[in-house]
């Protein structure tokens, strides 16, 4: 698009350094955040394993599936906290008790 000619270029009122309050530097420690990690591989690739061994894991298994529990009776993978997801429905349900809880 050309713009016509004898108009200036400039920024709108809303947008000049006067109307912007500048950000200040931080030197404060930073919180740790750990990794946030997704797992998409094919069966038996490890991920259910790969889980059961990070710093406070927790299993949420779909309606059907034995993985954990059978590497958990395999003596495979130690008991970490798990459960039974049968809907939709109910995992939202679970994840919103999740929020705000202590980790």
């Amino acid at each position: 698009m050309n713009m016509p000619t004898g108009v200036p270029r400039t920024l709108p009122p809303q947008h000049t350094a006067a109307n912007v309050t500048a950000p200040t530097l931080d030197t404060g420690q930073a919180k740790f955040l750990p990794p946030k990690l997704i797992l998409n591989c094919v069966e038996g690739w490890g991920k259910t394993t790969c889980a059961a061994f990070c710093p406070k894991p927790a299993i949420l298994m779909a309606r059907g599936e034995t993985g954990y529990e059978t590497l958990l009776g395999s003596g495979s993978v130690p008991p970490v906290p798990r459960t039974l997801i049968n809907s939709w429905p109910e995992l939202i349900a679970f994840l919103d008790a999740q929020i705000g809880l202590e980790e």
